[in-house]
């Protein structure tokens, strides 16, 4: 089991949310270290995992994390090649099998803007991904508030590559109010979203009620 940057949302800024001591990958290391049963770690965008190509403090407690055998992944956010690929090659050095990747898209009524978007990652995605069989690491597609679900699952078969999948997030089934049960599968081997495509899944432990004119989390 391992433990997302994104666990520590507050702690290392959100937005325009930024504590005056904003959480480094350093910390988060140490803290992640100190948490009983976890066995590795998730970087993510929102505390710079890029900031470990460079050599200090961060990527000194990543490495001898590494060396003591804690798993690490990375996150990043968006879908354009250069930083995927930069992302990519750090992976490799730092034993990271797993990239998870956020992939963005606009929402219109007529749904013209999430299919440009999409058509848009899936061109990066294509053109990456030669680098990440090279490595042997892993793109791990998020679903999340931008992109329905139903819609990855589509992209991820559309390119169908061992080193494409999905990075499966339970709580986010709440912005689309989807169902929880296993998605369409579009193949008679009955491979939904949350079967054959999913390289790693993620739990958000929230409660949530559904209001009138709302979703209320906590």
């Amino acid at each position: 089991m391992g433990i997302s940057s994104h666990a520590f949302r507050w702690a290392a800024g959100w937005c325009d949310v930024v504590s005056s001591g904003r959480m480094s990958i350093a910390r988060f290391i140490d803290q992640s270290l100190s948490i009983p049963g976890v066995e590795g770690v998730q970087i993510c965008d929102n505390i710079g995992a890029h900031r470990l190509a460079q050599p200090g403090e961060d990527r000194r407690k990543v490495e001898e994390a590494v060396a003591r055998g804690f798993f690490v992944e990375l996150g990043a956010a968006g879908t354009e090649p250069a930083h995927l690929e930069a992302l990519l090659r750090l992976s490799g050095e730092l034993a990271a099998d797993v990239l998870r990747v956020l992939p963005s898209a606009r929402r219109d009524e007529r749904g013209e803007a999430e299919k440009q978007d999409l058509d848009k990652a899936e061109r990066d995605l294509r053109e990456v991904l030669p680098t990440a069989r090279g490595l042997g690491v892993r793109l791990a597609l998020e679903n999340h508030w931008e992109v329905p679900s139903q819609a990855l699952l589509e992209l991820v078969t559309r390119i169908n590559d061992e080193h494409l999948g999905i990075c499966w997030m339970n709580g986010w089934l709440i912005g689309f109010a989807e169902d929880r049960t296993p998605l369409r599968p579009l193949h008679d081997n009955n491979c939904g979203l949350q079967s054959c495509y999913t390289q790693t899944r993620g739990i958000k432990p929230v409660g949530t009620e559904f209001l009138r004119h709302q979703i209320r989390h906590h």
